[in-house]
């Protein structure tokens, strides 16, 4: 087969053995890397010479429209047309906010076809004095994303993150918030309220139990909202993960409010799981049963709203704020409960991939770094009772 080879980007031209001439072009990278070929044939050279040099025109033409809008407008309209209807509505929240609040009033007004790799390392350095070391990463996880589907596209050459240098964690000035969690003196004093407060102040405490089950269990504050009756199992005394809820923005052009609420499965495999549930976690589904029932809710949620419908995770925050004011302890936020939980079991000595299932991590490595603080107060607590040997 008789072919001419060009450079990059300009095409080839091969005659093949059924008579027929042929013309080739790279346009792109598939999503394994290799290259994306265009194919044009016709029955002559001259033919699919024409061809080809209509087509690289009109590639040309859609490639300068590309690279002319700016980096804000190319990363919406990749969100729009890529990432809105392949990711959970909760994970578009957060790159859109990412989006938002991070990259647009910064690097933003940058052409596409100008976008280089000593732009975004200098935003990138820039943000080490503002923000947290996670947050960063977000910021290189969307840039990246966005970058990969261009070249695949052929709307870029090569992927200007590929160069990017990620900042040390000490470089941060905004350090990651540290884990906070309650004591075993906040968890009784929260627990005598919960169990006084019901018949005081019946509408705000319905669902107050909730909390004690998931200072039992380390729930995620969705997946407690998301529990149903017929997910747990009285008898054999656990519970299954099958549900998450999230309040998420409406992104129906004809929707009248502007977030509404949620229900979807578990992103991994690990976040849908069954989990033991010891005698506070039992008594305290039996006391909502018990509430519900003296309040006339029916409801197939383990936690839900005077209606019986789902209930707003600000509300459910709400609420707990305003317990643990009538028991005087700190607030710490929702999510506390449960870093309380992890922590409660890994000083109990439990092997940290056990802790990882129960709290629903995609791998032990997750667990292993938000919790390595506890764990390292275990191994000198260990090397001190040596002494006593």
């Amino acid at each position: 087969m008789a072919e001419k080879k060009n450079k990059n980007g300009e095409g080839c031209i091969a005659l093949q053995k059924d008579g027929r001439w042929v013309a080739r072009i790279q346009i792109g990278k598939k999503s394994d890397g290799r290259s994306k070929i265009k194919a044009l044939y016709g029955k002559s050279k001259t033919e699919v010479c024409i061809r080809l040099m209509e087509y690289k025109k009109e590639l040309a033409l859609n490639q300068e429209g590309v690279t002319a809008m700016t980096v804000a407008e190319y990363i919406t309209r990749w969100m729009l047309l890529y990432k809105i209807n392949t990711v959970s509505a909760s994970t578009y929240d957060r790159m859109e906010n990412t989006f938002i609040y991070q990259i647009q009033d910064n690097i933003g007004y940058i052409k596409m076809g100008d976008l280089r790799t000593e732009d975004i390392q200098v935003f990138i350095n820039q943000k080490c004095k503002t923000i947290s070391y996670s947050s960063i990463k977000k910021i290189k996880e969307l840039l990246n994303g966005c970058c990969i589907q261009a070249v695949r596209l052929g709307h870029m050459q090569q992927n200007p993150m590929e160069g990017i240098v990620m900042p040390n964690m000490k470089a941060v000035e905004k350090k990651t918030k540290e884990i906070q969690i309650y004591s075993d003196e906040d968890i009784a004093k929260l627990q005598e309220t919960i169990n006084s407060s019901f018949n005081s102040v019946i509408k705000l405490y319905a669902y107050s139990p909730s909390y004690i089950l998931v200072f039992s269990t380390g729930l995620r504050l969705g997946e407690v909202l998301g529990l149903t009756w017929d997910n747990v199992n009285f008898e054999e005394r656990y519970i299954v993960v099958k549900n998450n809820v999230t309040y998420t923005k409406k992104r129906n052009a004809n929707a009248d409010k502007q977030r509404e609420l949620v229900i979807t499965t578990p992103k991994t495999r690990s976040g849908r799981r069954m989990i033991p549930l010891n005698e506070k976690a039992m008594d305290a589904l039996v006391e909502l049963k018990r509430r519900y029932k003296v309040l006339n809710i029916e409801s197939e949620y383990v936690v839900c709203n005077l209606k019986g419908n789902l209930l707003l995770p600000r509300n459910h925050a709400r609420t707990l704020k305003s317990l643990c004011d009538r028991a005087d302890v700190t607030y710490r936020g929702v999510h506390a409960i449960r870093h309380t939980f992890a922590s409660r079991v890994i000083r109990m000595g439990i092997e940290i991939k056990i802790v990882s299932e129960l709290m629903g991590h995609s791998n032990v490595q997750i667990t292993y770094n938000t919790y390595v603080h506890i764990l390292q107060e275990q191994r000198v607590k260990a090397i001190k009772e040596l002494d006593k040997l």
